[in-house]
């Protein structure tokens, strides 16, 4: 009885250290793709200009918590496109800013694209990512239709973080962040002749956080 009680205890030992080891498992959950390009660069635009946005990234992503590079040709990738306007003085209406009143979508990679329009007047553009040669690749063209300060949100992520792929830890979710123009102030200054102290001051405390995290790109449209 003694024999058998220790072997039980050894395989309750066993069982514990090794869910021990699964919850101490260093899991891939925070890959960052490849930035995404304005062409061209400017801060100051007119209206008619042609302002293209294109996003083109490897199947093998760079995981920054493992250290590892993972095969994502399985991920069904997605982007949102939304824009606010800051210059009006209202931030209600800055936060519901129908994009499609000020700019237009000129070209898209995605066909399928499809408008989706908030409670509060907001619009945003959805999108997939196509793949092809081992590549995921979205890109669309805008012209501003309108002048005014804005900024564009242009983000890349999932459709469904629960999808799976090799190497991934079970019952952990990821993300995917893309920063447009990597490097880049991505005209940030002019935040600072926005009238809502949300943009020309809140943000400016930490931009790291507030705008850059936020895939934000600053423009300026004039006649």
């Amino acid at each position: 009885m003694k024999y058998y009680i220790n072997i039980i205890l050894i395989i309750l030992i066993v069982i514990i250290a090794s869910c021990g080891k699964k919850e101490d498992e260093i899991c891939p959950t925070e890959f960052e793709l490849p930035s995404s390009q304005f062409t061209p660069y400017d801060s100051l635009y007119k209206i008619g200009d042609t302002i293209t946005i294109t996003s083109t990234f490897s199947k093998y992503l760079y995981e920054k918590n493992t250290g590892e590079t993972y095969n994502m040709e399985n991920i069904i990738w997605n982007s949102v496109l939304g824009a606010f306007k800051i210059d009006s003085g209202n931030i209600d209406d800055a936060f519901s800013t129908d994009i499609r009143k000020y700019f237009k979508i000129v070209n898209c990679s995605d066909t399928n694209a499809t408008w989706y329009t908030f409670s509060d007047g907001a619009t945003s553009l959805e999108l997939k990512y196509s793949f092809y040669k081992d590549s995921f690749m979205l890109s669309l063209s805008i012209t501003p239709k309108k002048k005014g300060v804005f900024i564009i949100a242009f983000g890349s992520g999932l459709d469904n973080s629960n999808q799976e792929f090799e190497g991934k830890c079970n019952n952990k979710t990821f993300n995917a962040y893309c920063y447009p123009n990597k490097g880049k102030e991505n005209n940030i200054e002019l935040l600072k002749q926005s009238p809502i102290n949300h943009f020309n001051n809140w943000i400016l405390q930490n931009p790291d956080d507030r705008y850059y995290e936020k895939k934000y790109f600053a423009l300026k449209v004039i006649e």
